[in-house]
């Protein structure tokens, strides 16, 4: 796997003793990286802490590293290779004896690791040309009320961030700290707005301060995932921590979003955000325990909470007219829309979309700020349909399922809740996490219904979009219901006509990933296969594929196999166990297709079956 090196404020020397790298600089006009942190209060006091200082440039390279690096193609086969990447940071520190500790390595590489599902290295050299930390602060003077402390917030001006604002301020006496970060004119400005609004309510309690951190034109901006923004946001907030010696840093989000089951092939890896995961916010606790002057805890407070239930108490303030300004859509970087600032497609704007249904606040979120109704309009693109009802299948399965299938279901991700919290704790914490994720689904039940309900005379008269969310989500449950009613399928499946076998891996291309590390073949919009069986069966036709493609051929012209030269080739299996196994595996794919559409399609998009054999 490619390593990709950058060299983080080295001297033109010590760049010279390392591999060839790209190298990155907050130097003032020479340098390619901008980093502020600004309208904070006068209160640095004591001596230039190096070891902070050292922790916000570390975090703003990890940061840069991330963006100026893209990840490989979701169709190469090679997934663990190419869409999970390998980096070595090579940084000037201020403090080179304590971050050359090996635990204190490990401890960032575990982090960064977890947030990102990317391999990260460091080595550390002595900063020859060290800048102070008053270089990125933007201080000012400003009045404060000193009876509580003080709690440093993180705030994104979206729903979540808005309702944990107002409950921190609600439920103490504590001078709250904003921390936003300003990357785009429309989301600064409604960040502004809502801090100047609290600010307003809760005299001489509320600071807003903001985090400039930006690359320049000369490093290219290649990935917009940015898995490591949590972590970068975590070192502004120790700073701003330190600055106010406040023990307490909140990063507000409700729980079924933090947890982040995820709830489709697509959610993989980095595609699932770990920004706020329970294990994320104890790695990145970790972190600044280490670096900090005094004892700072991380938490985020709305972790059991679903976001119909923190809508419900936003509203039973006297905030609730708030939820108007605030803004949650992810493509709202990309846009400047005043009037419908939520696209009504991405996942969050579904999820805000059910909680301010479902949690008593439809009139202060109303319809006409979405450009997509969520439940009634057509969803053209593939990606975007298929998310969404993933999403709202995974929330409904959760409003019935028993625990024991819970954790069946979702094993894995649940272990990685469980290790954010001490053993004799984690029998609760699975509960909290089946019971966190049944009441989501039982508002996501009741919030369609009443809507199958609204909009039944669209679907006796077909005018309801078949490829709405509710269309897809009634006909997705007819089917399931059918098929579980029907007989066992046949032996047999039909074989392809030729017009299918000539369309087969061109249009409506499938993505398929093998991830070696785990045994499995994950198949976009539709399952994942893995075992000890069909693995290597799959890895088999997929490497042949992929060869016969970058010979140019087309794919009616791809080499097929037959059972016996499939055995032979393996050796470890048998024809038979090789039939068996590529026929479990299509009923797999027509079962997990039919979940997700309500129908199948081509047999064969997946594994051809063709007179010659399979490819």
């Amino acid at each position: 796997m490619r390593e990709h090196v950058f060299l983080c404020g080295l001297s033109s020397e010590q760049r010279s003793e390392f591999p060839t790298g790209m190298a990155l600089s907050h130097e003032k006009n020479v340098g390619n990286l901008k980093l502020k942190l600004e309208q904070m209060r006068r209160r640095l006091v004591g001596n230039e802490p190096k070891r902070l200082t050292d922790f916000i440039e570390i975090a703003s390279y990890v940061f840069a590293a991330d963006r100026a690096t893209g990840r490989g193609p979701l169709w190469d086969p090679g997934f663990g290779a190419s869409w999970r990447r390998t980096f070595l940071l090579v940084i000037a520190v201020r403090d080179l004896a304590f971050w050359q500790r090996q635990g204190v390595k490990a401890t960032l590489s575990e982090a960064l690791g977890f947030l990102s599902e990317d391999c990260w290295r460091f080595e550390f050299v002595e900063n020859l040309n060290p800048i102070e930390l008053t270089a990125y602060l933007g201080l000012k003077e400003q009045g404060f009320d000193a009876a509580g402390e003080t709690s440093i917030v993180l705030f994104s001006g979206g729903l979540d961030s808005l309702a944990g604002a107002v409950h921190e301020l609600e439920h103490s006496n504590r001078h709250v700290v904003l921390v936003s970060h300003r990357n785009q004119p429309l989301i600064g400005k409604r960040q502004r707005e809502l801090a100047g609004k609290l600010a307003a309510a809760y005299q001489r309690r509320v600071t807003h301060a903001w985090v400039g951190n930006s690359l320049t034109p000369k490093v290219r901006d290649r990935e917009p995932t940015q898995r490591t923004r949590s972590f970068f946001f975590a070192a502004m907030a120790a700073v701003a921590a330190h600055i106010e010696k406040s023990d307490r840093i909140r990063f507000y989000e409700n729980g079924v979003m933090s947890v982040n089951l995820p709830f489709a092939t697509q959610v993989v890896g980095t595609r699932a955000s770990r920004s706020t995961h329970p294990r994320s916010l104890q790695l990145i606790s970790r972190v600044v325990d280490l670096v900090s002057s005094h004892p700072i805890e991380v938490d985020n407070p709305f972790v059991w909470m679903t976001k119909v239930e923190v809508v419900r108490e936003l509203v039973g303030t006297k905030h609730a007219q708030l939820i108007t300004r605030s803004l949650s859509c992810t493509r709202s970087r990309t846009a400047n829309k005043t009037y419908m600032p939520h696209c009504g497609k991405c996942i969050q704007c579904l999820q805000r979309r059910i909680s301010t249904l479902a949690g008593g606040a439809t009139e202060l979120d109303e319809s006409e700020g979405y450009e997509t109704d969520f439940l009634v309009d057509p969803r053209e693109d593939g990606r975007d349909r298929t998310m969404a009802l993933a999403s709202v299948t995974l929330a409904l399965d959760c409003a019935s399922i028993s625990e024991r299938d819970f954790m069946g279901r979702h094993a894995e991700p649940l272990s990685w809740v469980l290790q954010a919290y001490p053993p004799a704790e984690r029998d609760d914490i699975a509960k909290n996490v089946i019971d966190l994720n049944r009441r989501h689904g039982v508002a996501v039940r009741s919030i369609l219904i009443g809507a199958a309900q609204t909009q039944l005379p669209a679907v006796l008269n077909r005018t309801l979009p078949p490829s709405s969310l509710l269309a897809l989500v009634l006909a997705s449950n007819l089917s399931a219901g059918q098929k579980a009613a029907s007989a066992q399928p046949p032996d047999k499946l039909p074989e392809p006509t030729s017009e299918q076998a000539a369309t087969t891996g061109t249009e409506n291309e499938i993505v398929i990933a093998v991830d070696a590390a785990r045994h499995s073949i994950l198949i976009s919009d539709r399952a994942e296969l893995h075992g000890h069986s069909i693995f290597p069966i799959m890895k088999f036709l997929i490497e042949a594929s992929m060869k016969d493609r970058g010979d140019g051929l087309m794919p009616n012209n791809h080499r097929c196999f037959r059972g016996k030269e499939i055995a032979a080739l393996l050796v470890a299996s048998d024809e038979a166990a090789v039939r068996s196994a590529i026929r479990r595996a299509r009923e797999e794919l027509a079962e997990a297709e039919l979940d997700l559409y309500g129908a199948t399609a081509d047999p064969n998009a997946i594994i051809e079956r063709v007179t010659k054999g399979y490819r």
